[in-house]
């Protein structure tokens, strides 16, 4: 069984760092947690991809939807 990585990032540069790194986890099951946008779309086609709710900037609604969309992602990739 292949071992489980969520990388979790906004779109844009923090995006590209992450990007950097895959090679490590070439032979993983990689699961991403971004916002839909077409960077992040784009540099992400064959990915499993999950999009967290935008923008997150003094947006409390977003945020408890992506603190409970955290909670649903992890236990469906059972790491916790």
């Amino acid at each position: 069984m292949k071992k489980k990585v969520l990388l979790v990032s906004s779109s844009g540069g923090h995006l590209t760092h992450l990007l950097k790194i895959v090679p490590i986890f070439e032979d993983w099951n990689r699961t991403w947690v971004t916002f839909d946008k077409e960077d992040a779309v784009s540099s992400l086609t064959d990915e499993q991809l999950v999009f967290a709710h935008f923008p997150t900037n003094r947006n409390i609604v977003n945020l408890i939807k992506n603190f409970f969309l955290a909670i649903k992602v992890i236990k469906k990739l059972s790491l916790i």
